[in-house]
């Protein structure tokens, strides 16, 4: 019921008999920095995920009449913003921005894990109409402002849902929505989470 994993600066043990499982984490040699400790922090609750049957995804999701949609693409590909307008029209969000995948018995659920979005003042003035009483920051290079979803929106973050649909969202001329196969989809799955692993 133990497992262990190490990252260069990490060592790991999952005690898996206990629900939920105890983990310790012990950090092996000092830090270079803090991007440094980050770093490794994100790669080893990745890996703790994956032995787990998850894995986590910088994406978005909502529920709308019973169907659960992933919105899946790059930084400023409009995850969060779809999603928001979605919610505005009466879906409930179950993450703007993080996602984690489990699977369960041969399919795949999906889970928010935050409670809060971030917004540039784009989608603040296209969502809100107006300006939100929330002091901006810097997040990944960007200037927006965190909110906690549920004073704005229907939400159910933490819960388990089958999905139903996949997006991959992208910043193009026109708006459309055009189907892929699913080879085509699964490509675009791991491109879209090579970075987490």
């Amino acid at each position: 019921g133990t497992a262990s994993l190490a990252t260069g600066r990490f060592q790991v043990l999952v005690f898996g008999d206990d629900k939920p499982p105890d983990i310790l984490i012990y950090v092996r040699e000092p830090q270079y920095s803090h991007e440094a400790f980050h770093g490794h922090v994100f790669e080893i609750i990745h890996k703790i995920l994956f032995m787990f049957r998850m894995f986590y995804m910088h994406a978005a999701a909502i529920e709308w009449n019973g169907r659960v949609s992933a919105f899946i693409g790059d930084r400023g590909s409009g995850k969060s913003t779809v999603c928001l307008r979605l919610a505005k029209a009466g879906a409930a969000i179950i993450s703007d921005d993080h996602i984690v995948f489990k699977k369960n018995r041969g399919r795949f659920l999906v889970s928010g894990c935050e409670e809060i979005g971030r917004v540039t003042r784009k989608t603040e003035d296209a969502i809100f109409g107006k300006r939100l009483n929330t002091k901006a920051g810097r997040y990944g290079g960007v200037t927006k402002k965190e909110i906690l979803l549920a004073d704005y929106f229907e939400c159910a973050h933490f819960k388990d849902f089958s999905i139903n649909d996949m997006f991959f969202t992208h910043i193009g001329d026109n708006f459309g929505i055009v189907p892929v196969s699913k080879s085509e989809a699964v490509l675009r799955l791991i491109e879209n989470t090579r970075p987490f692993f």
